[in-house]
């Protein structure tokens, strides 16, 4: 979740849309374990991996933006697949709030978020509130962009966009149902020499939506 000053004005929102998205989850899947990272400023794990809806409500109840902070939304997300690479999650997900109208301060490039999901076998889904103006015109911000446009695809993600934070909830909600629903595939091929580097997954019906991850296994 960000919590730059950028995003000062959605965390209310942003309060209500965590907890309906946990709970969305929890309902159909008791036995997931969530966690919070925030990353105004730097990656913070603000609640660590449970099944707790408790100890979960009450960090999101303290949740708060950060003042004059920019945002490590790549930073936060190879240092959240890092951990789920590091703990075998049998189905890794990472979904992230991102302002676009704060400036975003990562040490890390776009390509280290798509390889440090690849390895988790992570997918990766995004809500942003689009920015406008300067704040979303320069080299690190750019960097961002690519991870929320090529990154979240790739890994089998999606990336959405709002425009204030009354949509929140419903966009989380919608992420929930959609991880509910998703199934796991398994494919196999002959050996080859040269082994292919990316896997494309398509659809015959046009009224389905997918979303499948690029990479091939080991």
């Amino acid at each position: 979740v960000d919590t730059s000053s950028a995003a000062s004005r959605m965390i209310p929102d942003l309060r209500d849309s965590l907890r309906a998205f946990s709970k969305a989850i929890w309902t159909r899947s008791p036995e997931t374990q969530i966690a919070l990272y925030t990353f105004g400023d730097r990656p913070t794990l603000d609640a660590d991996f449970s099944t707790s809806a408790v100890a979960l409500n009450r960090r999101i109840d303290r949740l708060f933006a950060s003042s004059s902070a920019g945002a490590t939304f790549i930073d936060a997300v190879v240092e959240a697949a890092d951990v789920l690479r590091r703990r075998k999650a049998a189905r890794p997900v990472v979904v992230a709030f991102v302002d676009e109208n704060g400036p975003d301060f990562s040490s890390w490039r776009h390509d280290h978020a798509s390889d440090a999901a690849a390895a988790a076998r992570a997918s990766l889904w995004t809500i942003v509130r689009q920015g406008f103006g300067a704040a979303v015109d320069s080299p690190e911000n750019r960097e961002r962009s690519m991870v929320l446009g090529d990154a979240t695809t790739r890994s089998g993600g999606r990336n959405s966009m709002v425009f204030d934070g009354t949509a929140l909830k419903v966009r989380f909600t919608d992420i929930a149902t959609q991880l509910l629903a998703q199934f796991q595939v398994t494919y196999s091929r002959p050996d080859s020499l040269i082994p292919p580097e990316r896997l494309d997954v398509k659809l015959t019906n046009p009224d389905l939506r997918l979303a499948a991850p690029r990479w091939t296994g080991k």
